[in-house]
Parts: C-alpha cells; structure tokens; sequence
C-alpha cells in the first residue's frame, strides 16, 4: 500500500508538473505571438508582457491537463480481427484514396505549378540542376512531365502527369500508415476518421496537387515514423526482416534528399537510436551503413554526373542576415557611417527596397555570404550585443507562425498574404473541368476562413498541429509510455530547423499534416507495446 500511495504520489507530481510547463510553453506562444502578430516586436521592456504571460499560464496548463486526462480515458480496446489481409487493406486503401482524389484533381487541373516548379523545369531543359531545389525532385519532375510534353505539345497535360504521379505516391505513402492503424487493430472510426483526413482535409489535398518537393517529403517522412513506431514496438521482429529494414533505409534516404534539414535530423537521432535499441546494435548498424552507403553514392557520383552547382551558403543566413537588416531599418540612426558602409555592401539594392521582417527572401537574394563568413561575422555578434532585443525580436517574427496559432501568413517578399498557392505559373494554365470544386479548395488560398481574425484559422494553423504534437508528447512522458516519446523525437527536431529558415509556409510543414493520425494514434498504446523497450532498463 505505502509503495502504491507513492507511485501515485509521483505520478501526480509529475502530472502537475507537465502540466504547468505545458502552460507556460503555450502561454508564451499566445501572449509573445499576440504581440508579434500586432505590432510586429515582443515588448520585453514592458513588464505587463511578463504579466500576462504569467497570467496566461494558468488557464493553459488547465487546458492541457484536461487534454491529457481525456487522452488517458481514451484507453485502448482492440477491435475484433481483421477481415482484411494487410495487402488487401493496403490496397483497399490506396484505391479509395485514389477515388476520392481524382474528381478533386479534376477540379484544379492540371493541379497546382506553383511555388519552385519553374525553376526547376529551366533547370531540366538547361541542365543546370543545383542543389538548391532537391535535385532527385527536379529530376522526377522533369523526367515525368518532358516526354508528355514533347508528346502532346501540351504544357498543362504535363503537369497534369506529375501532378497524378505524385498523387499515387502520396496514396501508397498514406495508406501505409492507414494499414499499420489496421494491423494495430485501432478503433473502426478512428481509421475511417483517418482515411477521410487524408482524403478530404483541405490542406492535404491541395498540396497532394501542388509541384513542390514538400508533398513528398511529407508523405515519405509519414511512413518514415510509422516505420520507426513498428521498429521501437517489435525490434527483434523488423530489424530481423531484410525487406523491411532495405524498405525503412530507402524511405528514410528518399525522404532526406527531399528536404536537407531531414539530413541533420537523422544526424541526431541515429545516435539516440543505436542507444535505445542497443541490445540490438548490430542490426541497427545495417541501417545506419545503408544510408551512409547511400548518401555516398547520392553525394559522390549522382551528383558528379547531374548537379552542377552546390547549394550557396547563404541558403543557411536567414536569421543573421534578417536581423541586420532589422537594425539598420529600426536604429540606423545609431550607426556609425562605416557601419552603413559594411551592411551596403554585403546585401545588393534589392534588399534594401524589398525588406520585409517575417520573410528573408530579398535580403539574401544578392548576399555576399562569402565574404560574411570570411570577415564579418564578429561584425554581426557585435551588432547583437548592441541591440539583442532587436535580435530575438527578428528571429521571433520571422518564425512565430509555426507557433502562434493566429499568425498571419506572409507569402512573398512584397507582402502577399496567404495559406496555399492554388493557381498556376506560366506556362501552365488553371482549367478547371469540374468548377464547383475548383472554386471551394481555391478559397484556401486567401479565404477569410484560414487568414486573418477568423476563429477558423486555428484550425489549419501549423501552430495548431505543432502544439498537438506537443500535447501527445507530454502525455506519452507522462504515462512514461516511451515509444511515443522517442517517435515524436525526430518529428520536434525537424520542426525546430524550420525555426531557422527564411519564412513561416504551411508547405514547409506540411509533415505536421499528413502525421495527425498517426500522432493521434500514439494515444492507443496497447499494455504490452513498451516491453520490448521496459527490458533495457
């Protein structure tokens, strides 16, 4: 009895203590994001920002402890065994998915060639592929939409045959996951809820369409975790599978080409992982050595014989060059007249006419990021202990839409607002053949319904999915439920790099999206899921 009042005692300890950290976590999202979002600088002068956000934490860590009490009630029951084969499943899965998306495409033909895509259609036809678009991607986009062109002369055809193959590796990619939640026996309506996320929920749908490498990567990073889930539940069983581990290092490479920050990611998290599974080391070696072997071919002679120019450094510069740029525009007063002189002329005119704080675009666009590296950088450290508020403030403006739920989205350099490209750049042409449904996913371009002051907007907020995953987190650690804590471990790290990229864009985290049901899904744990992991302790 005194052992079980003591765990309870902990349990409960820990619970509260999850909670309010929760609270505080999501108090300085809201009141620090209010403030961005209204006059574009988080106050830390003020001491009524320290007070409300004080205030703040108590009604949050309120809302999560009820959120992960729900979450505990939710318990898991098995449903009864499946009728279903998994290979039926699979393919029942991808059909209907396929099904539900044709019409949808049919709406928005030829699909959306929007965002990087022209780019890299110049790059195929010139055949100067660099590395600052994923190369593989220019490559696949190239290769599928060249032959129909030359074939039929007609461009939008073209990116209609991209726009149905990316939509079939999106279904094989979504109906994995949807095959696991089967094999797992998860609750009816939960998968059918799932099916129909995927299948209708507008954000997912539009990006299924849209020429971006971002659709890829996020449905490959899906099955990535589903796979990583069956790895950390049943070690002995996957890692011993060699057609399974070749699965898991193809998936896991693919989906790093598409996105380099992955690449670091998984820098990270492999060390984690041979500790975790380290009774079983040898086989999680195999995994490691295959993508090592992999990416050495991808860097090596892939890029030798197609890649003809690596990606530019400043691609990596949008937080310093960003807060420069804030000082000279808020206190350039301050600055001495040499100081004027070094900021003019690393960055060209463009910069100077088309600086915007919550998008890096046009500050880097001519800057000299060699010459930084090589002679400025205590330049830049210096500026920051000058004017530090200035500092934090520029990098919290430029990212706090991937954590205020509110946040208004800038789309481009010279101010546009927005949620989803959903047109066409030339030469493609939108041509909608079913009208009704052109029209409604449309709307999620710049509707009142996902921008501005409508309450609508938490709902498609990459916020929103960020904190959710934060909340399943939490409460995995709470119930010490491991499993679920190490797979959400890549899922925080890769959101943590975008905190240092050039703008907030739902596409770059289109990832949050397409895992909502399989982080749901951590929730039903089944009782005898952690032993395998219970027995390193």
């Amino acid at each position: 009895m005194v052992g079980g009042g003591t765990a309870k005692k902990d349990r409960d300890i820990r619970f509260l203590s999850i909670s309010l950290v929760l609270g505080i976590l999501f108090s300085i999202f809201w009141v620090w994001g209010a403030q961005l979002q209204k006059d574009g600088a988080v106050v830390f002068g003020n001491p009524m920002t320290y007070v409300h956000t004080l205030v703040g934490c108590i009604p949050f860590a309120l809302l999560a402890g009820l959120v992960l009490k729900g979450f505990e009630k939710v318990g898991y029951v098995p449903c009864k065994q499946q009728k279903w084969r998994p290979v039926l499943y699979f393919g029942l899965s991808v059909c209907i998915l396929l099904a539900v998306w044709l019409p949808q495409l049919l709406g928005v033909y030829p699909g959306f060639f929007c965002y990087d895509a022209n780019q890299q259609w110049d790059m195929y036809q010139t055949g100067t592929i660099t590395a600052h678009h994923p190369p593989l991607h220019t490559l696949l986009l190239g290769m599928v939409m060249d032959p129909v062109y030359r074939l039929t002369g007609a461009f939008n055809k073209a990116v209609a045959a991209y726009s149905l193959v990316q939509m079939i590796v999106c279904a094989l990619c979504f109906a994995y996951a949807l095959t696991w939640m089967g094999r797992k026996r998860l609750p009816m309506v939960f998968r059918i809820l799932a099916l129909c996320w995927f299948a209708l929920f507008p954000t997912n749908v539009i990006l299924v369409f849209s020429v971006t490498k971002d659709t890829l990567f996020g449905a490959l990073f899906t099955v990535f975790i589903t796979m990583l889930i069956e790895v950390l539940e049943e070690p002995e069983k996957k890692l011993g599978q060699w057609y399974f581990v070749g699965s898991w290092i193809v998936v896991t490479f693919l989906a790093a080409t598409m996105r380099n920050n992955a690449v670091y990611v998984m820098a990270l998290f492999v060390p984690v992982l041979l500790w975790v599974l380290r009774r079983h080391w040898k086989r999680v070696l195999v995994y490691v050595a295959g993508l090592v072997l992999m990416f050495g071919l991808y860097k090596g002679p892939f890029y030798g014989a197609f890649v003809t120019e690596g990606i530019s450094d400043r691609e990596f510069l949008s937080v310093p060059t960003q807060q420069m740029m804030r000082v000279y525009f808020t206190e350039g007063d301050k600055l001495s007249a040499e100081e004027k002189d070094i900021i003019h002329s690393l960055y060209g005119d463009f910069a100077f006419q088309y600086y915007h704080p919550k998008i890096s675009d046009a500050v880097k666009t001519h800057f000299k990021a060699d010459v930084f590296l090589e002679h400025y950088i205590p330049f830049w450290a210096d500026l920051g202990l000058r004017f530090p508020e200035l500092y934090v403030n520029s990098f919290l403006q430029n990212n706090y839409g991937f954590w205020y739920p509110r946040a208004t989205l800038t789309m481009a350099y010279d101010g546009w607002e927005g949620y989803l490209v959903c047109r066409n750049n030339y030469p493609a042409q939108s041509n909608s053949l079913i009208p009704p449904i052109g029209k409604y996913l449309e709307l999620f371009e710049k509707s009142s319904l996902v921008t501005g002051k409508s309450p609508t907007v938490i709902f498609f907020a990459p916020a929103t999915f960020f904190w959710i995953v934060l909340l399943v987190f939490a409460y995995k650690f709470w119930k010490k439920e491991w499993v679920g804590v190490l797979v959400l471990v890549p899922v925080i790290l890769l959101w943590l790099t975008f905190l240092l990229g050039p703008v907030v864009l739902v596409r770059y985290v289109s990832f949050l999206f397409n895992l909502f049901p399989v982080v749901l899904a951590l929730i039903f744990t089944e009782k005898d899921a952690e032993l395998q992991l219970m027995s390193l302790k």
